[in-house]
């Protein structure tokens, strides 16, 4: 499996050198002498290359900045495949170091840049995408839900089998969170307009405020048990009111309030050392979260491997039937139904709407809300199966989100790209 995506990560390395060598070179030469045979063709001529080479230029740093995301990810993905095989990533250090995301470092990268996001959207006035951010989750999980009862329908007809709620699970919640911030950071680090970065940050925390609850109450329902369906509240209630969703909660209100805001925001508050020590702890969530996700997807070895090694060679040697259909059909929704319908969506709204055109005419906003529809299943619905001691489901889903994110690769790139330049970004 390292093998497998350091291979990958270096085949897309190769194409960020093909992109980066077509930037280097001339499109078009208006110098030909065939080409040109007048003054006034010159000048035309001129003009046209240099507007298709300005435009070839741009599509070329697209592809470029989409690749490199990508090749970003695979990279620390690889690095932490490795350290899980090795045992340097163990159960234990998983363990701690997901304590440490989800207590800490996320609430705190989530605060920082929702207060930030939330402060500059109400100077500026436009602070609508506050309220239609987690409304678009919420959308989006149910078109997501319809894609995948459909589905559903078509492998399985109305039988309520393991395998058909994994494919609604699957279908239904993407990776929200660590992955969408991953490609922000990588692809917007370094982009022009320094403000693009805190504020595309802001605007996924804002989606995970809508999207979190709602994986926290009905994930657990799509996979739980008919005969044995009863929700222990107590812990749906502790999901839903997590530290990350407290800390986005939190900064909704700080960046929503004059007085907070001078208080932690502003540079002369007496609180503003606090905000900022936050926001350097708040640094260390995306590689920590990377780690995690590679030893999520291959759990490291433990000290009663041996058998159950053994058990899993014997599984994967046979050619599962169901396990491929369940991989094609969800691949199939994530990264072909879910984005086309969110790319008709945004279109329609835009033309349709004249209320929600001003709002979208934010650039920002119109990436994080189509990005969000290109990525891949949520990792955390093997921790709902392990809560639920279902520990035979929970290694079966972890196998499907292993191909899910392996072969998401290409789609991810391809879709990266399109937003990228739908976005004008």
């Amino acid at each position: 499996m390292a093998k497998l995506l350091l291979f990958l990560s270096l085949l897309l390395l190769a194409n960020l050198c093909e992109s980066y060598k077509s930037l280097r070179s001339p499109v078009l030469r208006s110098n030909s002498p065939n080409y040109i045979k007048n003054e006034e063709k010159r000048s035309y001529t001129v003009l046209t290359a240099s507007t298709v080479g300005v435009a070839a230029g741009a599509s070329n740093s697209i592809t470029f900045a989409a690749l490199s995301a990508v090749s970003k990810l695979l990279s620390t993905c690889g690095i932490g495949v490795w350290a899980s095989k090795v045992g340097i990533l163990d159960k234990s250090a998983m363990s701690v170091l997901s304590k440490l995301i989800f207590n800490l470092l996320q609430p705190c990268l989530l605060f920082v840049n929702v207060a930030s996001t939330c402060a500059k959207l109400k100077e500026s006035g436009s602070a609508a995408a506050v309220a239609l951010l987690p409304i678009a989750a919420g959308v989006q999980i149910l078109l997501g839900y319809i894609i995948g009862k459909v589905v559903s329908l078509f492998l399985y007809g109305n039988k309520s089998t393991e395998e058909s709620k994994e494919l609604l699970t699957c279908t239904t919640f993407g990776n929200s969170g660590p992955l969408p911030l991953t490609f922000v950071d990588a692809l917007l680090r370094n982009h022009v307009n320094s403000a693009h970065l805190p504020k595309s940050i802001g605007y996924v925390s804002l989606y995970l405020l809508g999207w979190s609850p709602l994986f926290w109450i009905f994930a657990p329902a799509i996979l739980s048990d008919d005969s044995n369906s009863k929700t222990d509240w107590k812990v749906v209630q502790s999901r839903v009111l997590s530290p990350p969703v407290l800390g986005s909660i939190f900064g909704v209100i700080v960046g929503s309030l004059p007085f907070l805001r001078s208080i932690f925001i502003s540079p002369t508050g007496f609180l503003n050392p606090i905000f900022e020590s936050m926001r350097t702890l708040g640094a260390g969530y995306l590689p920590a979260v990377l780690l995690v996700l590679a030893g999520s997807l291959l759990p490291s070895p433990d000290a009663s491997g041996a058998t159950e090694k053994a058990a899993t060679t014997a599984n994967d040697s046979k050619i599962d039937i169901g396990y491929i259909k369940q991989i094609v059909a969800i691949y199939l929704a994530r990264f072909l139904l879910i984005p086309t319908a969110g790319f008709a969506i945004i279109k329609a709204l835009k033309t349709r709407v004249p209320a929600l055109s001003s709002i979208l005419s934010d650039p920002i906003l119109v990436f994080v809300l189509l990005l969000e529809t290109a990525m891949p299943s949520a990792q955390n619905s093997t921790v709902i199966l392990q809560l639920q001691k279902k520990s035979a489901a929970a290694a079966r889903m972890a196998r499907i989100l292993l191909a899910i994110y392996v072969l998401g690769v290409p789609a991810i790139s391809y879709w990266l790209i399109k937003i990228l330049k739908y976005s004008n970004l």
